[in-house]
């Protein structure tokens, strides 16, 4: 065997790997498998370990982990007593500072248990936890479910990390573009947050914590990571597999199992049976844009069902929305600062949370007028204050020229002349125009210009009101 370097697109001669891997290599999980399969086999031919029906389940390994389960406390030091034996026969250490015994439930065996004083391996006594973490999943024996532990410390983990993105510009309108902050709050945080979720049995307090964090239906997110473990299962030939036939097949709809769980999901997404997965399963790239398709389209038509009910996003296109696609205000403002910031007000504006009289009048219960302060003239209402104000004419009349020069040539003067003598679809011009037909037909320059125009007006109008509210 051997190996090269790589280094600015060539390669170094190749030299011989003689034994082992280099310091610092990665082994796959299927390399340490080769080391303790024997160990495995052993216990399992020797009927030490746990069993759910007749599927083994006593020795679940991960890489160099190895997890040891019994419901018997001496068939357990007999399973340690094993494992110590075949690491000193294969001249390999185990970590004694990492071997932790947890026990579960022990009021079931409370006797059996209390009469097992300390767990040994070899003449040292390993130490009794009631928590632990094992490959990057907290458990704690005193949760039934174990749920409050491990949504605490995934939110814990997930918030240190966005806190640590902070210094990198993932934070407010002095920061980076949310296109890019919502890519990196995905790669990084997300990632993080969800770690080892999908085969914890999530409760819906426990999910509802997760979106407050999110600020997004986790549960889409969730219920891939889970249809995908479960394709990944059903191709493989392992104990998972057969304990997945055995659990559809025994338990009922009510039960707890995951299996069930996932069966549950699929059904929802209007998906094979799990089943059917499992006599029939799919390749990883066609299960995996299978699943995202469904579960896409799913709570694609669940928010546009939503939105369509809020009278806030009634000057959002909601056919133009779509998940993972940026909203062309975003695309169009770049990655410079002011530019962003005068996104972010066209954003609220869109969106109905630019705070005007008309809202703080409805927020007071009335005690506050909603007439415009500046031009006193009617209610200031988003309407009011986009098309309508007398005071703010000289700041629009600026802008909406400009659009003229850009958009008439490309829509003609009867199609802008429609615009004009309708404020709802002015409003819908300077905030959203892909509710257009004729937007689909410009050019990607002529729609960064008109999101650039009105971007601008929108800013723009935003400081004058502010500058006329001081003056007072």
């Amino acid at each position: 065997m051997s190996s090269a370097v790589r280094w600015e697109g060539k390669l170094s001669t190749s030299f011989a790997e003689l034994q082992g891997v280099r310091q610092g290599s990665v082994w796959s999980p299927s390399v340490y498998k080769l080391f303790v399969n024997p160990l495995i086999k052993k216990l399992e031919s020797d009927s030490l370990g746990f069993k759910i029906g007749n599927v083994f389940v006593g020795t679940p390994m991960c890489a160099d982990d190895l997890l040891l389960i019994s419901s018997k406390p001496d068939e357990l030091q007999t399973m340690i007593s094993y494992t110590a034996h075949f690491a000193e026969t294969e001249e390999y250490n185990i970590s004694k500072e990492k071997t932790k015994v947890m026990i579960w439930n022990s009021s079931l065996n409370c006797n059996l248990w209390n009469q097992m004083e300390k767990f040994h391996i070899g003449s040292e006594a390993l130490e009794t936890v009631e928590n632990y973490k094992h490959i990057g999943i907290d458990r704690d024996s005193r949760e039934v479910e174990a749920t409050r532990t491990i949504i605490g410390n995934r939110l814990k983990t997930a918030r240190q990390t966005s806190y640590a993105l902070m210094g990198s510009g993932l934070h407010g309108l002095n920061g980076l573009n949310p296109e890019v902050s919502c890519k990196l709050w995905s790669t990084y945080v997300v990632p993080r947050l969800l770690f080892g979720l999908e085969i914890v049995n999530l409760s819906a307090k426990d999910i509802s914590r997760l979106d407050i964090f999110c600020q997004l239906p986790i549960t889409a997110l969730l219920h891939k990571k889970i249809l995908i473990t479960f394709g990944t299962i059903a191709r493989s030939d392992s104990v998972e597999n057969d304990l997945a036939k055995r659990q559809l097949s025994t338990k009922g709809k009510n039960s707890k199992s995951w299996f069930i769980r996932a069966d549950k999901i699929l059904k929802q997404y209007n998906l094979p049976c799990a089943s059917e997965v499992l006599l029939k399963p799919e390749t990883k790239y066609k299960w995996k844009m299978k699943v995202k398709k469904c579960v896409d389209g799913f709570w694609s038509e669940k928010l546009f069902t939503e939105a369509k009910s809020k009278p806030s996003l009634r000057y959002l296109n909601i056919k133009n929305c779509k998940i993972g696609v940026v909203n062309s205000i975003w695309k169009s403002a770049g990655s410079e600062q002011m530019c962003i910031r005068k996104a972010c007000y066209k954003i609220k504006m869109l969106l109905d949370t630019y705070i005007l009289q008309y809202h703080r009048s409805k927020f007071s219960n009335g005690q506050k007028t909603s007439i415009c302060p500046l031009c006193e003239e009617g209610t200031e209402n988003l309407e009011h204050f986009l098309v309508v104000c007398s005071a703010l004419t000289s700041i629009r009349d600026i802008f909406i020229s400009k659009l003229y020069a850009v958009v008439v040539p490309k829509i003609g003067t009867a199609s802008w002349t429609d615009i004009c003598v309708s404020n709802s679809k002015m409003i819908n011009l300077i905030l959203d125009c892909s509710s257009f037909e004729w937007y689909y037909v410009l050019e990607k320059n002529d729609i960064n210009l008109v999101e650039s125009i009105t971007r601008s007006l929108c800013y723009s109008l935003h400081e004058k009101r502010s500058a006329l509210l001081e003056s007072k």
